[in-house]
């Protein structure tokens, strides 16, 4: 067996523009962005998926993308290609698409080519991609060069044909992937090993371990059994292949339930474990062979799923498209949108191709006619959702070749059939329009039900953007009587350029709406869109109101919070409007279709909540980097900002020393009174400089690194037991080392820098940057030497109730208090501003502000004091800037989706449950799931569970109508017992409860119409004299005095 070698990913991000690509750095990883800075990529084909390709890897920053094609732009290129116009009929496709693509990314040379492709041409790239080729013959000399170069040239084919499409991956002979699935690396605190063959592990029971068969392992800090700790850890350099000992990376043959897993080590002899150690995840290297083109043809091998309704479906499409090949070859053209004869002739081909396959190559037990049939007479079809999708699976793809994730192995068939009405289309005579590759498939009158939609997008983001792509070439709001109203109430930033393809540099700091309506517009001047920088929610009801929500047929979200989706999700419940979900995360992605008294909705089920990290954690035991991560956090924000502001509310006179007297603790007390007093006088009436600040953080280091530290051994010594006997430092608690302060470790140096220099802008002072400089000062600082205190109380975890502190706290407090009264708070100035100092308000996306690089450096340091693997400045800034990692392919994918999703809903009630999906996609594995969505609960009721439900059966998308016009409290009362014969036994109307029988003084209200209640007497409820209904809620119960529950809210009409 060849022993596995490990590749560390570099982090070197020389030459990489990190502000803009901050949010593909957590993805790719910076150094496999260099990698792709030095690609030449060929796209061969430019339709509307060949430009859905040449976009997403120009965003993501290719070094050169070479768009080469010979064909001419046609009317039916315009329902998929975004940078084509009426006025382009006729032009070269690549030569109409260059300008505006090079425009995307000012790194990325943008190359053209219009000539037919020759062997020395090919010879220049690393990576062919050929798109929606006609020409077998053409396809096969091409990935035949490719699969024979030395190295091999990836290959990629992709082709679609109406709601059909086939993507075929070559890698070469000897392709490397180095991290298949691009997720961090688990690690697991270990609690016992067996001296056997094979060794059985046991981790603790903080968090499974996470691992699976075939992941490969090393152990650290193993006590007793020390043989099995890897020799070679931290000796490999990022981006160097080395081949190292078996302990480096051990196999995992089986898991054992959560906790625990057997290894292929055999620990027989090895000394017996006495406690301690980590298991850690390690990528190896898997070398995978790819066969040619010709020969998957007749061999090929294992089709990817991506829905099991469908199983069988890729093997017929193998041979499907293959016929639509030759149909091509001998008439030159697809075959005619609802041609039955040019169907059945493609029905044949496919046949013969399968009865003449030869023995052990692909065969089928019968060829599918209906399915084939569908396939030929929607071939000619050109759909924008189609390009999208397929558009970032390629792109992704092409980014594989850098070895990180896994390639399509080696066919990807999909289709999404189901969007065909169930009565078959009638398809006219094509006649030159922008829409005629989506008239090919659905017809002129599906066409103009797109076009008068009323559609509500939630979000100009990267999801915004895609979609407002997508739906301009689809037609959609494009009519007379259609609109498109979008909203997003942020600015444009450097940092969305890299997937907010609709934005240019010389959009940054304009509004999002704005921007993507206008470049939206320009590709299809018919859309007729509204845009808007008003939130969506309960504050802003008077814009999103009720006239405006019933006006809607579909609503879109493109948001990146569960509090606006929910609320969204909300109102398309009350209003009985269908809403299409999506996310992105990476290369994960998924999207939800909601479809009223259908489909369960978006707050129906969600995700557990972010575990918060124990406070005792954070302040003591980390073991963790995303521990010491929140910590420097914590630091920057206790430093910079809060403070800061302290101090300027002193100085101010506000009621600063009243909020301190509201903190809890004496401990809390004293810290927030040392800070705000320690940068009052480092201040020292506007005296203070550069030198200060050097000071100041070179004496925090010293406190936060070492006397920190030696204080926590001193209360808790390395050989502490706990009320059981048990050794204090095991388990997640690991014992740490106070630091020595070196100015010649680059990491000691870089905290006094990044420290010294947030604080001379908190203090108005020149910042110094240069290293020598800050060095030269900090040999300056004289550092007092650290004894114990006796009497610090500190938690020893999350359930010692000790409150902590020093026993002197209170008079320490009282103290400080009595010394900020000595200051003289006239001496200090006071800016144009209003402040004395100027907080530093945290910014992740601006590199050179020193915020992240101080998060940075702290978070290191405490790593050093416990022995946690540092994280490098990308690592940390996402985590620290709460980043969620976004890509172009991904969100290109997940929209073409959601359109698909759109060409259903838009159907109606014809459509069945059955015939929608939700779908979760990850691009690096790469895995795609699209399944049924869920339908909606029926609250049925129960009796010996005591659930009584009126009117039975009723679902989240039901409302309780009364329709009596102005009614009273005693109205109300009466309407239920006569119709319903329910009592009621509370009436509530927004945050306030309006009426109860039990409350003597609600019955002086009988009399009184609910509406005039609620208006003088219900703050928490805007009811405007426009309003032509109200929610209010409405608890019953039957006669037998059981609780009954109806809809949620009652809605009461009374205009």
């Amino acid at each position: 067996m060849d022993k596995p070698v490990i590749v560390k990913e570099s982090t070197d991000s020389e030459g990489v523009d990190t502000d803009l690509m901050s949010r593909i750095i957590p993805i790719l990883g910076a150094g496999n962005l260099k990698k792709l800075m030095g690609l030449k990529v060929l796209i061969s084909g430019i339709s509307g998926l060949g430009a859905e390709i040449a976009k997403n890897l120009i965003l993501t920053g290719l070094g050169v993308v070479t768009i080469h094609d010979t064909e001419k732009v046609d009317w039916i290129d315009l329902s998929s290609h975004f940078y084509l116009t009426e006025a382009d009929i006729g032009k070269n496709r690549a030569e109409a698409s260059k300008a505006k693509l090079a425009e995307l990314n000012p790194y990325v040379k943008v190359n053209l080519s219009t000539e037919p492709l020759t062997d020395d041409y090919l010879n220049q790239f690393q990576v062919v991609v050929c798109v929606d080729y006609t020409s077998e013959e053409k396809l096969l000399h091409v990935s035949e060069y490719c699969h024979a170069h030395d190295p091999a040239i990836v290959f990629i084919k992709a082709d679609i044909r109406g709601l059909f499409c086939s993507v075929f991956s070559d890698f070469g002979p000897k392709h490397v992937i180095y991290d298949k699935t691009g997720e961090e690396p688990r690690q697991a605190i270990i609690t016992s090993i067996s001296n056997s063959n094979p060794a059985v592990i046991t981790t603790h029971e903080e968090k499974p371990h996470g691992l699976g068969e075939g992941d490969y392992v090393e152990f650290c800090e193993v006590k007793g059994m020390v043989e099995i700790n890897n020799p070679d850890r931290d000796s490999e350099e990022a981006g160097e292949k080395k081949e190292v000992s078996p302990l480096a990376a051990v196999k995992v043959l089986s898991t054992k339930g959560l906790y625990g897993l057997e290894v292929e080590l055999d620990t027989t002899n090895f000394q017996p474990y006495s406690g301690g150690g980590l298991i850690n995840q390690i990528k190896v290297e898997e070398h995978v062979s790819f066969k040619s083109y010709r020969e998957s043809l007749e061999h090929p091998g294992e089709f990817m799923i991506s829905d099991f309704a469908k199983f069988g479906r890729a093997e017929q499409l193998h041979f499907g498209f293959q016929a639509l090949h030759k149909f091509q070859a001998k008439h030159s053209a697809l075959p005619e949108p609802g041609n039955a004869e040019h169907a059945a002739e493609v029905v044949q081909i496919a046949k013969d191709l399968n009865a003449n396959a030869n023995q052990g190559t692909h065969k089928v037990e019968e060829i599918d006619e209906n399915l084939i049939s569908k396939l030929a007479l929607t071939a000619r079809g050109n759909l924008n959702p189609m390009a999208a999708f397929v558009g970032g699976i390629v792109a992704q793809e092409v980014i594989k070749v850098t070895g990180k994730f896994n390639p399509v192995t080696q066919w990807f068939y999909f289709d999404s059939l189901e969007c065909l009405p169930e009565q078959p289309v009638s398809v006219p005579k094509l006649e030159g329009t922008r829409y005629d590759g989506q008239i090919a498939v659905f017809g002129t009158d599906f066409q103009k039900q797109l076009g008068n939609l009323q559609l509500f997008l939630v979000g100009a983001g990267a999801l915004g953007c895609e979609f407002l792509k997508n739906f301009a070439l689809m037609g959609i709001s494009a009519g007379e009587e259609g609109l498109l109203s979008l909203t997003d109430m942020d600015n444009i930033e450097k940092s969305n350029l890299s997937r907010q393809f609709l934005f240019r540099d010389s959009d940054i700091g304009k509004m999002k709406s704005a921007c993507a309506s206008a470049a939206a517009k320009k590709m299809n001047p018919n859309l007729r869109i509204k845009a808007s920088e008003v939130p969506v929610g309960e504050d802003t009801e008077d814009t999103w109101n009720d006239t405006f929500w019933s006006g809607q047929d579909l609503v879109v979200n493109a948001l990146d919070n569960i509090k606006a989706r929910l609320y969204v999700d909300s109102q398309c419940v009350r209003y009985l409007k269908p809403l299409l979900e999506s996310g992105t995360l990476g290369t994960k992605a998924n999207s939800q279709v909601i479809v009223p008294r259908m489909t369960e909705s978006y707050g129906s089920s969600r995700d557990p909540p972010d575990t918060a990290i124990p406070m005792c954690t954070l302040k003591n035991f980390p073991h963790q980097i995303e521990h010491t991560i929140e910590w420097g956090r914590d630091k920057f924000a206790g430093y910079f900002t809060n403070a800061v502001e302290d101090a300027n509310n002193w100085v101010s006179g506000s009621d600063f020393l009243d909020r301190i007297k509201q903190v809890e603790s004496y401990a809390a007390k004293k810290e927030r009174l040392q800070s705000c007093l320690q940068l009052l006088k480092l201040y020292n009436y506007g005296k203070a400089d550069f030198q200060t600040c050097v000071e100041w953080a070179r004496l925090q280091f010293e406190e936060l690194f070492h006397n920190t530290i030696a204080q926590l051994l001193y209360n808790f010594p390395l050989d502490a037991t706990t009320s059981t006997g048990a050794p204090f430092w095991s388990g997640p608690k690991r014992p740490p080392t106070p630091l020595k302060f070196d100015p010649n470790n680059a990491t000691h140096l870089d905290f006094i820098i990044a420290a010294a220099n947030l604080l001379a802008f908190n203090f108005h002072v020149p910042q110094v940057r240069d290293k020598d400089q800050v060095k030269e000062m900090v040999g300056k600082v004289h550092v007092p030497p650290f004894s114990p205190q006796q009497g610090v109380k500190i938690k020893s975890g999350e359930t010692d109730t000790t409150e902590e502190g020093a026993e002197d706290d209170e008079q320490k407090v009282a103290n400080l208090i009595a010394e900020l009264g000595q200051l003289d708070k006239a001496k200090y100035p006071v800016g144009e501003s209003g402040r004395c100092f100027e907080p530093a308000q945290f910014e992740k996306d601006d590199d050179s502000n020193y915020h992240i690089s101080f998060i940075t450096q702290a978070s290191n340091l405490r790593a050093a004091n416990y022995k946690i693997q540092p994280a490098d400045f990308h690592k940390t800034k996402k985590i620290a800037g709460r980043i969620i990692p976004a890509i172009a392919t991904t969100t290109a994918m997940i929209t073409g989706l959601v359109g698909l999703e759109l060409y259903k809903v838009v159907q109606g009630a014809s459509v069945p449950i059955e015939r929608y999906r939700n779908s979760f996609v990850n691009l690096a594995l790469p895995s795609f799931v699209q399944s049924e969505p869920m339908p909606c609960t029926k609250n049925k009721s129960d009796p010996a569970k005591g659930l009584k439900y009126y009117p039975e059966g009723w679902t989240l998308w039901d409302n309780f109508v009364i329709d009596e016009g102005d009614i009273t409290f005693q109205q109300l009362l009466d309407l239920f017992k006569a119709k319903h014969n329910l009592e009621v036994t509370s009436v509530s109307c927004g945050t306030t409860l309006v009426y109860n029988p039990y409350f003597p003084n609600h019955k002086n209200r009988l009399g009184t119409k609910i509406s005039e209640f609620v208006r003088t007497s219900v703050p928490s409820y805007d009811l405007k004299d426009t309003d032509k209904h109200m929610y209010i809620v409405v608890l019953t119960e039957d006669e037998e005095g059981n609780d009954v529950e109806i809809p949620d809210p009652v809605i009461l009409k009374f205009k």
